[in-house]
């Protein structure tokens, strides 16, 4: 009969310069976690009113915004504004989950959010797009 010896083996793991781990987006500021203005507030309680646990919601961010409505054609008219909110809610399983959103709350119609897969960038990504192409 043949007898199997196991080794226990020892995984290191080294620290390098160049094995830096990524770079974390960088952290708000106090003025930015708290809405600042009455757009913000109206974005931060459209949220909350369509979360699954509003009491769960955490803001993390709000802004860069864009309240004169012009930016985004065929979403917002002028009149209307789009907030770009970053928050963390308890999702069905009742994990918290983060989400980056935009806002969009037009003068004369129903307030509707997006996914923002720019983050602070979605001014410049949102100017450089086709209209047709918005909210798509």
């Amino acid at each position: 009969m043949t007898s199997y010896q196991t080794t226990p083996f020892v995984i290191l793991f080294l620290a390098c310069s160049s094995c830096s781990p990524p770079a974390h987006p960088q952290a708000a500021d106090a003025s930015t976690i708290n809405p600042r203005t009455d757009a913000e507030k109206k974005a931060a309680q459209f949220i909350r009113d369509n979360e699954n646990d509003p009491g769960s919601v955490e803001f993390s961010r709000f802004g860069p915004d864009d309240e004169k409505g012009v930016i985004i054609g065929g979403q917002s008219k002028p009149g209307g504004s789009v907030i770009r909110v970053r928050c963390r809610a308890k999702n069905l399983q009742g994990a918290m989950e983060l989400k980056d959103v935009l806002v969009f709350q037009p003068a004369d119609g129903k307030t509707t959010e997006l996914p923002n897969p720019w983050g602070d960038d979605w001014l410049k990504a949102m100017q450089s797009q086709p209209h047709e192409d918005v909210g798509r």
